[in-house]
């Protein structure tokens, strides 16, 4: 349908977004993850299963990757200040 190739599709996405499609996917997978922490009291493994993780231990390793912080130490941080939004 489309007569460019996957390396040309993947190299326009990280020059326009600075990073490579699975990157990007990840970092908004967890970064969706964190508004959820925050804004429900759903479990962490029903959280990591709303954005797309079928693994817990992968979740949690790939949310502190981006994050710095574990989802637990992220909502109870979380919910000792409100106001603050850690490491969005």
């Amino acid at each position: 349908l489309f007569p460019y190739t996957t390396l040309f599709r993947s190299e326009t996405f990280k020059g326009i977004y600075g990073m490579p499609i699975a990157t990007y996917m990840k970092t908004y997978r967890i970064k969706q993850a964190a508004v959820l922490l925050r804004q429900t009291q759903d479990t962490v493994a029903d959280i990591a299963h709303q954005v797309g993780y079928i693994n817990q231990s992968k979740f949690a390793t790939a949310f502190r990757e981006i994050m710095k912080i574990s989802p637990t130490e992220y909502r109870s941080q979380y919910e000792a200040n409100p106001k603050t939004i850690l490491h969005d």
